[in-house]
């Protein structure tokens, strides 16, 4: 286990709005993150641990966008002459001033000396504040990256972001936070570590613990699912009742009831998988005509199976030995 002085620690900066919380988010798989479309919701700067097993491998910093870019940009090249890190002079400076109170919070990681994330959106044209967060993240000579964001899905300024973020950090990387995959991120993350040599061993060990974690949650999710058919298989529901009661009725109420049960069952796997995939908040909004919105027995998803009615309805008999329906005839020892 690493001291907490070993722990890879990584400031994720940038203008309001760009995504940040989102990358924060997805890097972590932390979906307790507030994430909105109105700029300016985070406004302290927040620690988000990678953890597995209880063992924080790196720190995530998510941080309050660039307020005054211009401002600070310009009262760091009055004082760059002093011999304090660009960023701690700052903050000493401002640190009771209310007016910078989000530019103070972002640069508190920086003087301490967190690696730099600034997270651009992509798909809109860069502008001077851009430029100005760019030149204050150089000076402060930490080790950085720029993660081109994407968020509209808009390449056409993508090359200009790419050679001006050249210019002043050491790597630059596309990633969509809201699409990326697991071998994204991981790609991701084994370019974090070379970003400083130091964390090279560091950010090793935590990849190569990411990619056996994710084996055993598709492990988890294989075990779940056939536990799922298992019992589906097995599943029986019964009603007792006397003789002349109208077992047509009484058969419609065990199908119905039948139906409901393994339903639940089915929704009982999915938050269990969404569990190992630690998605526990996340309920994602379906379009209307998506098959994956359906259960089981809804006739599309037959259909999509490519099975009959007469097909689905034989299929679903042999469930449980007899689409698990048990019907007995109180005191006539009858099933059905």
């Amino acid at each position: 286990m690493m001291n907490a002085s070993e722990i890879p620690t990584f400031a994720v900066v940038g203008h309001p709005n760009e995504g940040k919380s989102s990358v924060v988010a997805t890097l972590t798989e932390d979906d307790s993150l507030r994430i909105t479309d109105f700029p300016g919701e985070t406004t302290v700067c927040s620690d988000y641990s990678v953890r597995v097993d209880d063992e924080i491998l790196i720190r995530f910093l998510d941080t309050p966008g660039f307020q005054y870019p211009q401002k600070t940009l310009e009262w760091m090249q009055q004082h760059s002459a002093q011999k304090q890190h660009p960023a701690h002079a700052f903050v000493e400076a401002f640190r009771e001033d209310p007016e910078h109170h989000h530019d103070v919070e972002l640069l508190i990681p920086l003087a301490a000396g967190a690696g730099i994330i600034y997270v651009v959106d992509g798909s809109r044209p860069m502008r001077k504040n851009d430029v100005c967060e760019m030149e204050i993240l150089r000076m402060t000579g930490n080790p950085r990256m720029a993660l081109i964001n994407p968020k509209e899905g808009d390449d056409s300024f993508l090359q200009t972001w790419k050679e001006n973020c050249a210019k002043s950090f050491n790597l630059t990387r596309i990633f969509n936070a809201h699409q990326a995959s697991f071998v994204e991120r991981m790609a991701l993350l084994e370019s974090l570590k070379r970003m400083h040599q130091d964390w090279e061993p560091a950010m090793l060990r935590a990849v190569g613990i990411f990619e056996c974690d994710w084996k055993k949650r598709i492990s988890d999710t294989a075990q779940i699912i056939s536990d799922c058919l298992i019992e589906a298989l097995e599943f029986q529901v019964e009603m007792f009742t006397a003789k002349g009661e109208n077992e047509s009725v009484l058969r419609s109420k065990l199908i119905a009831q039948y139906q409901l049960d393994i339903q639940s069952l089915e929704k009982r796997a999915h938050s269990s998988i969404r569990g190992v995939y630690r998605h526990r908040k996340f309920r994602p909004t379906l379009p209307e005509q998506s098959i994956l919105a359906e259960d089981l027995w809804s006739e599309r998803s037959w259909k999509m199976l490519g099975l009959s009615r007469r097909q689905f309805l034989m299929a679903a008999a042999v469930l449980g030995g007899g689409a698990g329906l048990k019907l007995d005839i109180l005191f006539a020892n009858l099933s059905f």
